[in-house]
C-alpha cells in the first residue's frame, strides 16, 4: 500500500523543528527528518542562494490537506516549498507509519 511523503523547505533549524515536531505530536505525520541543504532559486527576477533546513514528512493519503494547510499558516515563508509525493514501502513500515498517526 502507498504512503504519501511531504518535502518542505525551512529559513532556519528552530522554525523547522517546531513544525516537524507540533505535526509528529499532533499525530499529522508519523515522522519527521530535518536535515540542512543549500538551495539555488529564482526570486524576484534573480537567482538567489540560500542555506536552508528540509522536513521530510511520512504520512497517509487522508492527511494531505490537513498536513498542507498546516505548513502553510505556520511557516514564514511568503511562497513556502511544499512538495508531496506518493510511496511504497515494506508492510511492517507501512503498519508502523498507520499506527501512529490520526488519520
Amino acid at each position: 500500500m502507498s504512503m504519501i511523503m511531504f518535502y518542505v523547505t525551512f529559513p532556519d533549524r528552530d522554525t523547522a523543528a517546531k513544525i516537524s515536531n507540533e505535526l509528529v505530536s499532533q499525530k499529522m505525520v508519523a515522522c519527521s527528518n530535518v536535515s540542512t541543504i543549500h538551495s539555488s532559486y529564482w526570486w524576484e527576477g534573480e537567482i538567489d542562494t540560500a542555506d536552508e533546513w528540509l522536513g521530510v514528512y511520512k504520512t497517509s493519503f487522508s492527511n494531505i490537506a490537513k498536513v498542507e494547510q498546516y505548513i502553510e499558516k505556520q511557516h514564514p515563508y511568503e511562497v513556502p516549498c511544499i512538495l508531496h509525493w506518493e510511496f511504497n514501502c515494506n508492510l511492517s513500515y507501512e503498519k508502523w507509519l498507520r499506527s501512529n498517526i490520526i488519520e
